[in-house]
C-alpha cells in the first residue's frame, strides 16, 4: 500500500492526494450513492484528508459528502468553489472549454 504524503499550508496539514467530488454530481453517467460512499470512506481509511467540491455539483453531492465526512469533520479539509454563473447540468459540464 502506498503511504499518503502530507504537506502543510499555514497551520493545516493536507494530504497531497485529494478527492475531487465532481463525479458525485453524475456528470460521468449514472449516479450511485452507495459506490460513492464506499469510495469516500476508503479514501479516509487510506489517510486522504482533502476533498474538493463545488455548489454546482448539486445538493445531493454535497449532502453525500457531508454525510460521510461528518464523523471526521474536524480532521478533514474541504475545498469549494462558490458562485459560478452556470448552473450544473451534464450538458453544461461537457460543453465547457
Amino acid at each position: 500500500m502506498v503511504a499518503v504524503v502530507y504537506t502543510t499550508a499555514g497551520d493545516l496539514t493536507v494530504s497531497r492526494i485529494g478527492v475531487g467530488c465532481y463525479a458525485l454530481s453524475g456528470v460521468y453517467g449514472r449516479k450511485d450513492p452507495d459506490t460513492f460512499r464506499v469510495m469516500l470512506k476508503r479514501a479516509l481509511e487510506l489517510g486522504v484528508n482533502f476533498f474538493d467540491t463545488a455548489d454546482t455539483y448539486g445538493d445531493e453531492a454535497e449532502e453525500l459528502l457531508g454525510e460521510v465526512l461528518q464523523p471526521v469533520r474536524k480532521d478533514v479539509i474541504i475545498s469549494t468553489k462558490k458562485g459560478t454563473s452556470i448552473p450544473f447540468s451534464r450538458e453544461n459540464a461537457l460543453s465547457q472549454p
